[in-house]
């Protein structure tokens, strides 16, 4: 796949709810935004409850990519306690197969897997799901080897996450719906 984009995915550990979170993140997002040379998209957790309430997703030109999100003290912009940023870092695409948002009666599941003895066939070999995004770690200090998007029907999503969590114990999984979008 031509590497003209990465994806930079930052994680939100909180259990504020969306009219509660989505100000703060503003505020925190507020030079992010302005950058005409990127998309964003905040994902807000479904149904699931794990540790990341929130996941933005800014797709970058690999020409123009920049760590943003760690310009400046992460308290200055967040309540003390009530939201932790994990800067899961940069990927870069191996499979897409949705660029859209999930169709109405599918759920999107994110999959942050730190398991490097896990093949990526695996994943695909999963089933049953309708679309699977792929992304592979970009550089090395990037907190997870994989970022997965699953496309699923609704009635399909526990069977994917108990076979993603039988497969590893380091990964990170939610459902998700989409927040916001905001293109360059």
């Amino acid at each position: 796949m031509k590497q003209d984009k990465i994806f930079q995915f930052v994680c939100f550990d909180t259990s504020l709810p969306l009219n509660q979170f989505l100000p703060l993140w503003e505020i925190f997002a507020e030079k992010f935004i302005t950058n005409k040379a990127c998309a964003i998209t905040l994902y807000g957790q479904e149904s699931t409850r794990n540790k990341l309430g929130y996941i933005s997703k800014n797709e970058w030109p690999s020409d123009e990519f920049q760590f943003v999100f760690q310009n400046g003290k992460i308290s200055d912009k967040f309540p003390a306690g009530q939201v932790r940023v994990i800067q899961a870092g940069g990927y870069s695409p191996v499979q897409i197969e949705q660029t859209k948002k999930a169709p109405k009666g599918e759920i999107k599941i994110l999959a942050f897997v730190k398991d490097q003895r896990t093949e990526i066939d695996f994943y695909k070999g999963l089933r049953p799901y309708q679309y699977l995004n792929i992304y592979e770690a970009y550089y090395e200090n990037s907190v997870y080897n994989y970022v997965l998007e699953f496309f699923v029907k609704q009635a399909d999503a526990a069977n994917i996450i108990d076979q993603l969590k039988k497969q590893s114990l380091h990964i990170d999984i939610g459902m998700y719906k989409e927040c916001i979008l905001e293109h360059a």
